[in-house]
């Protein structure tokens, strides 16, 4: 997203599921999130070790990037994806000042507790993740 600080494996997930999810139709991008959710849970149960942390932490952004790709296209009611999370372009100052919050606040999330336990949490393993919630299938079907 542009007038963020690059957080190492968090930023390249992020970028790498934008750039994927680029021009796809809604079924498209809504079965690949479905893949990351399932794949960050099988990643978070298999690998539970501290070096494998980055791989757990990459999962799990990846599959939050899917589901605001997900809350984007829902909201804007976009039938293909635009390729940005941000419709509107902001004024460079804005952006600067945008760049210097996000610094900031990466600096000080440690004193956050809940959203420090809802990253554990999320790396962990503790719970399944669940940034999305999916239509029913009997939604669209007649039975």
């Amino acid at each position: 997203m542009p007038g963020r600080v690059d957080d190492g494996p968090v930023q390249a997930a992020e970028n790498e599921a934008l750039a994927i999810a680029d021009g796809l139709p809604r079924a498209e991008v809504e079965r690949r999130a479905r893949q990351a959710f399932q794949s960050a849970n099988d990643i978070r149960a298999r690998y539970r070790g501290l070096p494998d942390a980055g791989k757990r932490t990459a999962a799990v952004s990846r599959a939050r990037t899917w589901a605001e790709i997900l809350h984007h296209m829902d909201a804007t009611e976009e039938t293909e994806f635009c390729g940005c999370l941000d419709d509107d372009a902001l004024p460079l100052v804005v952006q600067v000042v945008w760049a210097v919050w996000d610094f900031l606040a990466m600096l000080t999330s440690w004193l956050n507790v809940v959203a420090v336990i809802r990253a554990f949490q999320d790396v962990a393993g503790s719970e399944p993740i669940t940034f999305y919630h999916w239509p029913d299938a009997s939604d669209g079907e007649d039975t």
